[in-house]
């Protein structure tokens, strides 16, 4: 049975135990300046907030 991840890991820690953690994901992010970072992370948030609000929710089969 496969146990859910503790409480008490960091965001980090599961970043580095899963494959985005691999030495060939962490040096492509090092290439990243954190400017353009900061802006993907800005324009999930908001993409997120759009389709969090949505009322009309559709279903896939």
């Amino acid at each position: 049975m496969r146990q859910s991840p503790s409480p008490k890991r960091s965001l980090n820690e599961l970043i580095e135990r899963s494959s985005l953690g691999s030495p060939q994901a962490r040096a492509v992010r090092q290439t990243i300046p954190s400017e353009v970072a900061a802006k993907l992370v800005a324009r999930s948030a908001t993409r997120g907030a759009r389709l969090g609000s949505s009322t009309k929710k559709t279903r896939r089969g």
